[in-house]
């Protein structure tokens, strides 16, 4: 072959190599442009996911706070039903005490407004002196 054919050969395979180099770069950028748009799309969702986040933070921090007044309101209902506890084992106290003695059903009763003045709103030791004292009064059966 001729110097001329050989050149022409050879700008031939340069060309075809620079055919196929294009035809790979723009496989590598039709392929790099679909990777941004997907990024893009998680990007958008990551955003989307920030915002309700934020917003679920925002909800939680209201709820947090309901239950802290819930919690207050319920520590003032407890003091309040400890106080009346208190009362009422009071009042069955000088009641019987004056009396002088129980029936096994009062004693019932008093021993379910104890445990749950003493067990369920751990009250102090003045309703457990109550408690005693009636609890040491002799029992009485009555017939009807």
């Amino acid at each position: 072959m001729s110097k001329l054919g050989d050149f022409f050969l050879g700008f031939k395979k340069r060309y075809d190599a620079q055919v196929i180099r294009n035809e790979k770069m723009d496989e590598f950028l039709a392929t790099a442009k679909e990777n941004f748009d997907k990024i893009g799309s998680i990007s958008t969702t990551v955003e989307n996911l920030n915002t309700k986040v934020a917003t679920l933070g925002s909800e939680v921090t209201g709820l947090k706070e309901q239950m802290a007044d819930m919690n207050g309101r319920l520590e003032v209902i407890g003091r309040g039903t400890k106080i009346e506890l208190l009362e009422t084992l009071h009042k069955w106290r000088s009641m019987l005490v004056n009396r002088g003695w129980k029936t096994k059903e009062e004693m019932g009763e008093v021993k379910d407004l104890y445990e749950l003045y003493n067990k369920k709103l751990k009250g102090n030791g003045q309703g457990t002196a109550y408690y005693h004292e009636i609890e040491n009064l002799p029992e009485k059966e009555i017939t009807e």
